[in-house]
């Protein structure tokens, strides 16, 4: 006789958390009281729990992104294209503040894209508080990092500031 055993998809807890807009705290509690089944506990690495994903997924309720929970599995794994590509789900899913957590997990691996949501996040307000600062901090280190768009729009933006420089300057001469 053969014994199946099938893999049970898992996240941590800090990552329920966020998926849920929910505390951590409140998801301990629910791992306590059965609401939320407890798949492996590390004792290695603290106290880190790995919850049933599917379960976390019930309570996340319909979502658009395909491969989902793989998805969620990798990112939670701290790969940060998968912390990236997460943030976007999130962010199309209109939960923002989420988005904003794993971008800034990906951004903290020099991930460029996630540096340039960041900005976009900061410029519009997405899930932070709106601030200008760090939103051209994070524009001008994706572009550090190499990702093209953002170098293209920190170019146009020396140019635009040279150019307003220049007309001042003239402006100021002629008068």
């Amino acid at each position: 006789m053969t014994e199946t055993t099938e893999r049970i998809c898992a996240c941590s807890v800090p990552t329920a958390a966020l998926l849920l807009d929910r505390s951590e705290r409140t998801l301990q509690r629910w791992c306590e009281d059965g609401t939320l089944q407890v798949v492996h506990r590390d004792a290695r690495r603290g106290s880190r729990q790995l919850v049933n994903l599917a379960q976390v997924l019930e309570f996340f309720g319909p979502h658009s992104a395909p491969d989902f929970a793989a998805l969620i599995e990798a990112a939670d794994a701290g790969h940060a294209e998968a912390e990236t590509d997460l943030g976007l789900a999130l962010l199309q899913e209109g939960k923002a503040v989420a988005a904003v957590a794993f971008f800034q997990r990906a951004a903290r691996q020099d991930h460029p894209e996630a540096m340039h949501w960041l900005y976009r996040c900061y410029r519009e307000g997405l899930g932070i508080e709106r601030d200008e600062n760090l939103a051209m901090m994070w524009l001008h280190k994706a572009a550090a990092q190499g990702h093209v768009i953002a170098q293209a729009q920190t170019s146009a933006l020396r140019d635009l500031a040279v150019q307003q420089l220049a007309s001042g300057t003239a402006a100021r001469q002629a008068g």
